[in-house]
């Protein structure tokens, strides 16, 4: 059976939504005009016919390998390639990325500069309390040994023998003891505070509200999808209820009408829904309930079973 046996039996548009294969690309294959189309992909469209439909293409297999001879020349119709949007998407997470881990260390910054301004106050604090203590001491010292000189009485002198009052040095020795205990009350205090904060910092998911990406974009409440192209615009739609998959390639408006569809753009060149958009990229859209949601890639991509078509 050749490939225009397979067209007048089964329709173009039949197989197209099967194989995947573009219109424009059978079109081709069929009238052999291999002018925008290089060997690889050629070939590959005949073997994805002959598996699905059972049928021997040589003929137009050897007319391909006769034809065309640059391997290098690629097609004008194909979808902007994976590599340059993989780069700008790495470009756009290396950037967010820095941005985060930036925040975040000015975080961690304050947090230790308020720690270390409040440590350094309460140490002043209990240095100059320690300070007039020592003051106060040594004055009263003074003021008790002038009064024993003073007394000449032997009862008294008796008396001010079994009577001994603190030395200087044993009232140095209290004092850097009540030190030692303020040092460590406050090292207590502040692995405690630290602890407080980790657990606040837990509690209200700091890290994950830093790190969290939009997963709907933007919203519009459409009684259907309509889309008009700057330039000719690969289109790719997914009925979710139905699994039924379509493809359009074309320069025309589009509309689509179906519930529950997923919408899939080979570049951003296009007015949908009335909002025109200027952009090499793709575009992502959910179609549901009278509600287009423009989603990012993660989400569409879990909406599709991990596919992006």
């Amino acid at each position: 059976m050749s490939l225009k046996e397979l067209i007048d039996t089964y329709g173009l548009k039949d197989i197209s939504t099967r194989t995947r294969i573009s219109n424009d690309n059978l079109l081709n294959l069929l009238n052999e005009d291999f002018a925008s189309m290089n060997k690889t992909n050629a070939l590959g469209f005949i073997k994805i016919l002959e598996r699905e439909y059972g049928v021997d293409l040589s003929k137009l297999r050897q007319s391909v390998l006769e034809s065309i001879e640059d391997e290098n020349y690629v097609p004008k119709d194909l979808i902007i390639t994976e590599r340059r949007y993989s780069s700008k998407k790495k470009i756009v997470n290396s950037t967010v990325l820095f941005l985060l881990l930036f925040a975040g260390l000015i975080y961690v910054v304050y947090l230790i500069n308020a720690q270390n301004a409040d440590s350094h106050s309460s140490i002043t604090k209990m240095e100059e309390s320690l300070s007039i203590r020592d003051n106060e001491a040594l004055e009263s010292m003074e003021q008790e040994l002038q009064l024993k000189e003073a007394v000449t009485d032997d009862f008294n002198e008796a008396e001010k023998n079994n009577k001994k009052e603190p030395t200087k040095s044993e009232k140095i020795a209290v004092n850097e003891a009540q030190i030692d205990e303020n040092m460590i009350s406050k090292e207590t205090s502040k692995e405690a505070i630290e602890a407080d904060l980790g657990e606040v910092a837990e509690e209200n998911g700091l890290e994950s509200a830093l790190t969290e990406e939009p997963r709907v974009l933007e919203r519009v409440a459409v009684d259907e999808v309509v889309i008009i192209p700057n330039q000719k615009l690969w289109l790719g739609y997914i009925n979710l209820d139905t699994n039924e998959r379509v493809q359009k390639n074309n320069a025309n408006e589009m509309r689509i009408t179906s519930n529950n569809t997923i919408i899939v753009t080979g570049h951003g060149w296009a007015q949908v829904a009335q909002k025109q958009y200027n952009t090499g990229d793709r575009l992502y859209f959910h179609f549901i309930d009278g509600e287009l949601r423009r989603l990012n890639e993660s989400a569409f991509r879990e909406l599709n079973g991990g596919r992006i078509w």
